[in-house]
């Protein structure tokens, strides 16, 4: 399922060039940003604020790279709310893995009880954020139309053209697992407009980056199976034994199950090819789909 970074981003909420003397003031200045969005109304500023230095408390949202998202669920938020603060000068320190100072914090808000939805907006940020070269002129740059346009190219979404014209209404399909109780729907559940996507993945150094786009792409329907290469088996047969020598074995298996809207699935596999370069033409990588037939219920996180 898409993020819909339309909603999420306003240019109210990108803060350019700004300078603090550390990582509480910023969580300060987030909070009375925060508390200005009509999807926190009901959650003032002292409640935003114990919230997020909670969530930092719990361990550094600094992702490495310049880079940190703060953020955290609150009972009371109607819905996500996001915000953008680029920094001037070197950098505050966000206790991140490389101890490198951040200088791009996008800090996300919303309710507690959509877990699934926070997580699934935490996967498409990443997503986003590998677009290095725009990350880069996103931080030196001081115009606030400029820098929509950067954040629309890296979410894929033209924010200035949505500015003058109104956002088209969009039919929402509910899969069976969300009618009614008692009711069953079989026109949705029959056809229902979800594939199953399957990932095997041997290459450990793309795992992260593949578990991030299943969920960027699914709604929460996703699950990691832990499993073994054949060979480990096979070479236990005197037959195998000699061509298969443990030495050499690739033991790391995973297989990454979810359930994804099937017009999810062209984006999927673009950003699987750009993951691993070589996929199709060296083994580690195997991708496949199975459109489903009927489906009723869902997994959480």
């Amino acid at each position: 399922m898409a993020v819909d970074w339309l909603d999420l981003i306003q240019a109210d909420f990108v803060d350019l060039q700004k300078e603090f003397g550390s990582k509480d003031e910023i969580l300060e200045f987030l909070a009375d940003r925060f508390s200005q969005s009509h999807k926190l109304t009901k959650c003032n500023r002292d409640d935003i604020l114990r919230a997020l230095q909670g969530r930092e408390a719990q361990g550094s949202t600094g992702l490495g790279g310049g880079i940190a998202v703060p953020h955290c669920g609150l009972k009371k938020a109607t819905g996500f709310a996001v915000a953008i603060i680029t920094l001037g000068g070197g950098g505050i320190d966000f206790r991140a893995f490389d101890s490198a100072p951040c200088n791009l914090i996008i800090s996300i808000v919303g309710p507690e009880a959509e877990r699934n939805h926070h997580v699934q907006i935490l996967a498409s940020l990443a997503s986003g954020l590998q677009k290095a070269e725009e990350v880069q002129v996103l931080l030196g740059c001081s115009d606030k139309d400029q820098a929509m346009g950067i954040l629309g190219s890296m979410f894929s979404v033209d924010f200035l053209a949505a500015r003058s014209s109104p956002a088209p209404s969009v039919p929402v399909t509910h899969s069976a697992a969300n009618q009614a109780e008692g009711a069953f729907d079989s026109a949705v559940a029959l056809a229902c407009g979800f594939s199953r996507l399957s990932i095997f993945v041997q290459k450990e150094k793309f795992f992260a980056r593949l578990l991030e786009e299943a969920v960027r792409a699914s709604d929460g329907s996703v699950t990691v199976v832990e499993g073994h290469n054949i060979a480990e088996y096979l070479q236990r047969m005197p037959l195998y034994a000699y061509f298969l020598n443990d030495k050499k074995m690739n033991k790391f298996l995973r297989c990454i199950e979810a359930i994804v809207p099937t017009t999810e699935l062209p984006a999927v596999y673009d950003t699987v090819q750009r993951i691993d370069k070589k996929i199709g033409k060296k083994p580690g990588i195997l991708l496949f789909h199975q459109e489903i037939q009927g489906m009723l219920g869902s997994l959480d996180y």
